[in-house]
């Protein structure tokens, strides 16, 4: 069963959604690829790299990375949602239940003794 922002998404999501496939789609064509080649790297059928690069709402986060993956453009997708750059997020100094903590850095001089 699809969920309603699936069906009919909010502008905002939607919007970002077919802005994503277009950009997909620019990146697809300057590296000289067929939908299919790409369809072949991601391991789906053409006919759902099309929904995708037609903005699709429907189509998963899951398919966004694979096709970002193959491209070779995964990595500003581990960016999004980083806590580090939430402005709203950071005015709130409550901790949040299962974020990643930050670990300091080891001195240069601690890691040669331990050696």
């Amino acid at each position: 069963m699809k969920s309603e922002v699936t069906r009919t998404p909010p502008p905002d999501v939607a919007g970002a959604v077919a802005r994503l496939g277009r950009r997909i789609r620019v990146e697809r064509i300057r590296r000289g690829l067929t939908q299919q080649d790409l369809a072949d790297r991601m391991g789906v059928t053409r006919f759902s790299v099309m929904r995708l690069e037609n903005g699709n709402p429907g189509v998963s986060m899951g398919m966004h990375a694979g096709a970002l993956w193959a491209l070779g453009l995964l990595g500003p997708l581990a960016e999004i949602g980083n806590p580090h750059f939430d402005e709203e997020g950071a005015t709130d100094p409550r901790p949040v239940a299962g974020a990643p903590q930050e670990r300091p850095a080891r001195s240069a001089d601690r890691r040669r003794h331990e050696g």
